[in-house]
């Protein structure tokens, strides 16, 4: 993939994530939300604003489920 093509489709995953997390389906969101952190930190890094919002959205989740 190319740079704008991989970034493009890390923000989808990021917001599929999110609209699984609005509705209700927390398990799946988690799920998406793992693999999205896992590719945005290989290919973006660590400090990239969209991995800390990758990292921001799994935070959401788990807190939805009481995961602390």
């Amino acid at each position: 993939m190319s740079g704008s093509n991989e970034s493009s489709t890390l923000l989808s995953s990021n917001l599929l994530g999110s609209v699984l997390t609005a509705l209700g389906k927390y398990s799946e969101a988690e799920s998406m939300h793992r693999q999205t952190l896992a590719t945005s930190k290989k290919v973006l890094g660590v400090n990239h604003p969209s991995t800390l919002t990758t990292m921001n959205n799994l935070a959401l989740v788990l807190d939805s489920q009481g995961k602390y």
